[in-house]
């Protein structure tokens, strides 16, 4: 087609004279040539290459009917609407020569853009005064420097023949590369294309090497009533979105299933019933094809306000994945982008009309350029920002010391050098001097430790009396430990404590602690209990808590520094080192931290909440970093798993210690939990309970509870394709993919309900800590699921990619009495869990359990409902069973129902628990059963019904 276009030009412009001619040949450049060369350029799904043609110039010294230099010229449209003039520096043309022997194809610097660049210099005076040729052939030179390698047949002239027209002499000017046809050597239909692409090739590649200014776009965040309720959410949880445009009919309609704007542009006025749709198409346009990642967006707020600006970071989010954001609760916006909003202090422009009314519209140079003097006229610390965000990349705007200070000037104004902070950094003092008082009183007289009604332990521990840091029990005991142990446990770590303060050797120290914790008596000693008591024994030996812990870990981050502790007491001696030598690097530009009373106190701060904080909650920091430094948010882990025994130990459940420590231990490991044991031991309200400490201390976002059934396929743990509201299918996530996206961790309840293997799937993979791709597709990506170091799980949206971060978790449960459910797992299955098995609580512990639960029962309920906890010899019920029996009989006895009250709450919670007994074990039951009520036929009925065994007489 193009070559067919080129020949009838040259064939025919001989006879150009003849009107009829002329008038095809105009119409060769005006029309069809342009759409031949967008079609090449464009392809079948963009619109973003433009070309236009003319007939030339009238004169009346034209050869012909033609004017002087017919020419088509081809450009960017979407470089022109974010070049700081709104125009492009190149073109690429085809030109007929004035002598009309033949036809050039160019690659040309614009005229246009050179009188702007001369305005700019103050160089440009008018067309004619005699400036701009030598200005186009000066700046030709240096753009044809760039091009690598010049296409076979160009050359780097054009010689238009112009005696008339004195645009053909700048044309010339202009040239960069130029390639001329005749009709005799008129090429080939393939070469032509080749040609063209070639100049193509080369332009894009000139237009990449231009100084590249980011391209700003203005997005309002909806009506005014609509950005009070959006904005905020926009704002936290970095999103751009906007609602529908005059056809409420195509509110939920993915709008990249429009290929071309012009198909986008009918369907809109057919749907509205109107001839016109104003910039309704072209504001849908613009933010679902050329809005681009790395792009600048502005948020206004009405004409004047701006309420953010921040860096697009994905490709455009139809109704079909919207729907997993949550992010809009009046349910009326589908089409998001994710944006990093890096400036989110509101600010008014001086113009009352500054911004459009659309709600899209590219922003140009100058506005941008007023947009960022009055930002950086409220604070010089927004300069870096922009930087930042025209540089298109991360770069570090602060350096991590200087972070660091920052907090630590706050710390000294905010508390260190209040009466407060002071109350506190002297109190150091005063508990050196009682714990010395204290550890010498047993030195002294070894008797002491027999006295176990106030045992000296808990004062020498940080666990009675004045302490900087409490342990968070008021008794040693509190660890299970019996008055009869009391003495020698005092003695081991009288021991130990003597033996560490003596040595600097830390091989022996490891030794030491290592002895120490393989005894009876390790139970309840982290470092947090310990160290205190070394510190004021003996200043080496710095002590570290929760607090340090976390302060440490927050500052080597902001370092970039692969560091990291933790409370444990067997990691002791590496970490007090690694908190020496991170106060030794931070003392050089801070010298108040080489003194840990003071270092110390900073960490309290940091983490106390209704202090600094900042090393706990990553929002506040966060606020706080914007406020300090300019907007620029760093990427910071605040938190990492780092769960200790203490944590757990407001559960209200009876457990033994050592399961809190299993727990710890095991969450922090990285390995996923399954809880086993008899109904109603507490396994399901456990793990919620665990979860809900992981979400308060920041390790997670919250947690999602599913319980499996017998039914379940990859399709509820994975995810697949379900039809949207028009029919098309597509990806709908399970829960585990639910659950990493939102941060959660996930607790499954009677997981051997399920066909592990059927429903776990690929999911194998995933928790030996493997990536996978999945046989689905979001938007014709393929889901994958990968493995990331950031202590946060989440799903990109541009790569259609969930991330499983280091802090996520799989809490289980398994009733091992459900045999009737039960499906077999796999060795390969379980060895990715950590069984911990849920005991009953001893019977007197149980009994005190019973009565704490009881209200309103009397002593003959009471004896009842204790005399049936014989059954757990024969069968294991958990205590949340008979806290339900507790609750039935009060609420029964609360409506005036106390006949057969215990008989039928036998009846309801316990009876359903016997299926699957052996003859001698229902027997066993059933004297038990005797011996607690008078009148038994229905409970030998329903006894019979259950396990088809006859009670004896």
């Amino acid at each position: 087609m193009l070559r067919e276009l080129l020949e009838t030009i040259l064939n025919e412009i001989p006879n150009a004279n003849d009107q009829e001619v002329a008038d095809e040949i105009s119409e060769i450049f005006r029309q069809k040539l342009p759409e031949v060369l967008e079609e090449l350029a464009n392809g079948k799904d963009s619109d973003r290459y433009d070309a236009e043609g003319n007939a030339g110039t009238p004169g009346i010294k034209a050869k012909d009917k033609l004017g002087y230099l017919p020419l088509v010229y081809f450009d960017d449209t979407y470089f022109k609407t974010t070049d700081k003039f709104n125009s492009v520096p190149y073109y690429i043309m085809f030109t007929l020569r004035e002598d009309r022997k033949g036809i050039y194809l160019s690659l040309n610097h614009s005229q246009e853009y050179m009188k702007h660049i001369l305005e700019e210099k103050e160089e440009w005076d008018s067309w004619f005064s005699g400036n701009l040729e030598g200005s186009l052939y000066e700046e030709t030179k240096n753009i044809r420097s760039k091009i690598t390698e010049t296409p076979e047949g160009f050359s780097e002239f054009m010689n238009l023949g112009s005696t008339y027209a004195k645009s053909g002499r700048v044309y010339e000017a202009a040239t960069i590369l130029a390639k001329y046809y005749t009709i005799e050597d008129l090429p080939s239909e393939a070469d032509l294309i080749s040609d063209f692409n070639n100049l193509l090739k080369i332009y894009k590649e000139l237009l990449a090497t231009d100084p590249e200014i980011t391209r700003i776009w203005k997005i309002s965040p909806g009506d005014y009533q609509k950005r009070q309720v959006i904005w905020p959410i926009f704002r936290e949880k970095g999103y751009i979105g906007i609602g529908y445009f005059i056809c409420e009919d195509l509110r939920k309609k993915n709008y990249k299933s429009f290929k071309t704007y012009e198909e986008l542009h009918e369907t809109l006025k057919q749907c509205a019933n109107r001839p016109t749709v104003g910039s309704a198409a072209r504001m849908i346009w613009n933010f679902t094809n050329e809005v681009e990642i790395g792009d600048i967006v502005i948020a206004n707020d009405g004409n004047k306000g701006i309420l953010g600006i921040g860096i697009v970071k994905s490709d455009y989010i139809g109704p079909n994945a919207s729907f997993k954001l949550k992010l809009d609760p009046d349910n009326e916006f589908f089409h998001f982008r994710e944006v990093e909003w890096l400036i989110t202090d509101p600010i008014e422009m001086d113009n009352d009309h500054f911004f459009a009314q659309q709600t899209i519209t590219p922003i140009d140079e100058q506005r941008w350029n007023q947009v960022k003097e009055t930002y950086i006229n409220s604070s010089v610390n927004y300069r870096e920002v922009f930087q930042h965000m025209e540089a298109g990349k991360i770069i570090d705007i602060t350096s991590p010391i200087d972070i660091i200070k920052e907090l630590f000037n706050e710390f000294k104004e905010d508390y260190l050098d209040t009466e407060d902070g002071q109350i506190h950094l002297h109190l150091h003092d005063e508990v050196k001097v009682s714990v010395q008082d204290y550890f010498n009183q047993i030195k002294e007289n070894k008797n002491i430790i027999y006295d176990t009604e106030n045992p000296i332990i808990n004062y020498l521990l940080p666990i009675k009396g004045k302490f900087v840091s409490p342990a968070g029990v008021n008794d040693i005991k509190a660890y299970g430990y019996s008055k009869d142990q009391l003495p020698s446990l005092t003695e081991a770590v009288f021991d130990l404590i003597n033996n560490l303060i003596h040595t600097d050797d830390e091989s022996r120290e490891k030794e030491l602690i290592h002895e120490f914790k393989s005894s009876e008596f390790s139970k309840g000693f982290q470092s947090g209990m310990l160290t205190p008591v070394l510190y004021y024994l003996n200043s080496d030996y710095i002590y570290i808590n929760r607090k340090n812990v976390d302060t440490f870990n927050f500052l080597t981050e902001i370092l970039k520094e692969d560091q990291k502790i933790n409370g444990y007491l067997e990691d002791y001696v590496d970490s007090k080192s690694k908190i020496k030598a991170l106060m030794s690097e931070l003392s050089k530009d801070i010298p108040e931290i080489s003194n840990f009373n003071v270092f110390d106190v900073f960490c309290h701060w940091m983490c106390e909440k209704n202090l600094g904080f900042y090393a706990i909650d990553r929002d506040k920091y966060e606020k706080w970093y914007r406020k300090t430094f300019g907007g620029l948010q760093p990427e910071v882990d605040i938190r990492y798993l780092d769960l200790q025994p203490f944590d757990l130990s407001g559960i209200d459940l009876s457990l033994d210690p050592r399961i809190n420590e299993q727990v710890c231990g095991t969450l922090n490991a990285g390995k996923h939990l399954m809880f086993t044991g008899a109904p109603g031991t507490g396994k399901t309200h456990f793990a919620r309970e665990i979860c809900d400490i992981a979400a308060k201390g920041k390790f997670i976002d919250d947690y999602i509870l599913t319980t499996a059934t017998s039914d379940w396929t990859t399709f509820d743990t994975i995810g697949g394709y379900m039809p949207d509201e028009d029919g098309k299918l597509c990806f709908e996530e399970g829960k585990f993919l639910q659950a990493i996206r939102e941060n959660c961790w996930l607790i499954i309840d009677e997981i051997n309900r399920a066909d592990i293997d059927k429903a776990f799937g690929q999911l194998f993979t995933v928790l030996s800590k493997q990536g996978v791709e999945l046989p689905y597709k979001i938007d014709g990506m393929p889901v994958k699921i990968e493995i990331t170091d950031k202590n946060k799980s989440y799903y990109e949206q541009k790569t259609a990619t969930y991330y499983v971060g280091k802090n996520w978790r799989i809490l289980a449960t398994m009733n091992v009495y459900d045999k009737d459910y039960l499906f077999e797992m796999s060795y390969a299955f379980m060895r990715r869990f950590t069984f911990i098995y849920i005991d009953l609580p001893e019977t007197e512990e149980f009994k005190k359990l019973i009565k704490y639960w009881s209200k309103s029962l009397n002593d003959g309920q009471l004896s009842k409902i204790e005399t049936l906890l014989k059954i757990n010899k024969e069968r294991q019920i958990g205590p949340a069973i008979f806290k339900d029996i507790v609750e039935y009989v009060e609420e029964r006895h609360r409506i005036g129902s106390d006949k057969h009250v215990i008989e039928d709450a036998v009846l309801s919670f316990i009876m359903p628990q016997f299926e699957g007994l052996e003859k001698a074990q229902v027997q066993s039951i059933g004297k038990i059963l005797k011996e607690t009520f008078e009148d038994t036929n229905e409970l030998e009925k329903r006894m019979f019904e259950i396990t088809t065994v006859q009670l004896d007489d």
